[in-house]
């Protein structure tokens, strides 16, 4: 059995609400809001012909399917694969950990970090201490690299910004990584929150 749809019409039987309404405000559907709308109809028919383009597909519909089915949900995957060199995360985590012999002392991110060799000292010196240092080297490369750039006191304002989100990013995904070996059961982390104490202020 077949059925031949107009994309209007298509959207009409299978559309979601924001379908409809992005249809009717744009007059066509966007790849992935088409690509959403074919999951829908796979529900009911076992194979799909698309011939044309943008608002003048037509789509032919094959083999109706005796009885309609749950769409394929693969949220339980959400977030896998996501964070970036996350493969690479992991394998220094498990081998900085054997390579420990698993007796590893507490430590923050920022020297876990370290100690796993995604940042270097000149970064963590940069960030905590010699960033005039490196100031002064990146407006001499701004420099050769733009002949119009001229050196302004905000120029250190840039570099602080960058290497505090810079940090942030790397310590995020780092401490993402401990989260998932833990649940999967591959090491166990414990948080712990350091301070100290001056005239009985904690």
């Amino acid at each position: 059995m077949e059925q031949v749809f107009t994309l209007k019409a298509l959207v009409k039987k299978y559309g979601s609400k924001a379908q409809k309404e992005s249809l009717k405000k744009k007059g066509n559907l966007t790849g992935k809001e088409f690509t959403l709308l074919l999951k829908s109809v796979g529900t009911e028919w076992e194979s799909n012909k698309v011939v044309g383009r943008g608002s003048k597909r037509i789509i032919t519909c094959i083999g109706k399917r005796p009885k309609k089915i749950e769409p394929v949900d693969n949220r339980s995957k959400n977030g896998q694969g996501q964070l970036v060199g996350e493969f690479e995360l992991n394998s220094l985590v498990v081998n900085y950990l054997i390579q420990n012999d698993n007796n590893v002392r507490p430590m923050s991110a920022t020297k876990w970090i370290t100690e796993l060799g995604i940042i270097d000292r000149r970064l963590t010196a940069a960030i905590y201490s010699d960033n005039g240092i490196h100031l002064e080297k990146l407006q001499e490369q701004f420099s050769m690299l733009n002949k119009n750039y001229n050196k302004d006191k905000s120029d250190i304002d840039m570099l602080d910004d960058f290497l505090a989100v810079y940090l942030k990013h790397v310590k995020s995904s780092i401490l993402s990584v401990f989260n998932k070996l833990a649940k999967a059961k591959v090491i166990i982390h414990q948080k712990e929150v350091w301070g100290c104490t001056s005239k009985n202020r904690k």
